[in-house]
């Protein structure tokens, strides 16, 4: 009985970081509540996100830069799953810590860094600083399928 009480107070407190993220005037509980779940769960990918989204809710963007950099330093020592989800999500959420804290450089860094890492970019490809971009227009046409036009994914690298 007690095995079962622990679980549904994990759960309770789930839905309550859930409710809490979401409605206006309770960013406090929120944070104490993901604090909660991060002490009890330190190695928790999920746990740790939830963390390091309530600072950034809170404009607390060094917390935040730090709990993204430590999921992406886990996952990055081990072997693939789901905390790669997390992971990709806590590395763009990381570039917009760094701009808010006007660490421009490091967040451009960042952003080659996904650019290059990205499974689809087979070809490394990166814009460098100086890169100018064609100017390219999306219709609803473009989007229907077959009718897409090649020239995008060519320009990318990605074909």
């Amino acid at each position: 009985m007690r095995r079962r009480g622990k679980a549904t107070k994990l759960w309770a407190e789930l839905i309550l970081m859930d409710i809490y993220s979401k409605e206006s005037g309770t960013a406090d509980e929120a944070l104490r509540t993901a604090e909660h779940l991060h002490e009890v769960f330190p190695d928790n990918a999920f746990f740790q996100l939830s963390l390091a989204d309530c600072y950034r809710e809170r404009r607390q963007w060094a917390p935040a830069e730090w709990v993204y950099g430590s999921i992406q330093e886990k996952v990055m020592k081990r072997t693939p799953g789901y905390d790669e989800v997390v992971f990709e999500v806590s590395r763009l959420r990381t570039v917009e810590c760094q701009v808010r804290l006007g660490k421009m450089e490091e967040a451009f860094n960042t952003v080659r860094e996904i650019l290059i890492t990205n499974p689809i970019n087979r070809s490394g490809w990166c814009p460098g600083p100086t890169t100018t971009l064609p100017a390219y227009t999306v219709s609803a046409d473009s989007l229907s399928g077959p009718s897409e036009p090649a020239s995008i994914h060519e320009w990318c690298g990605l074909r």
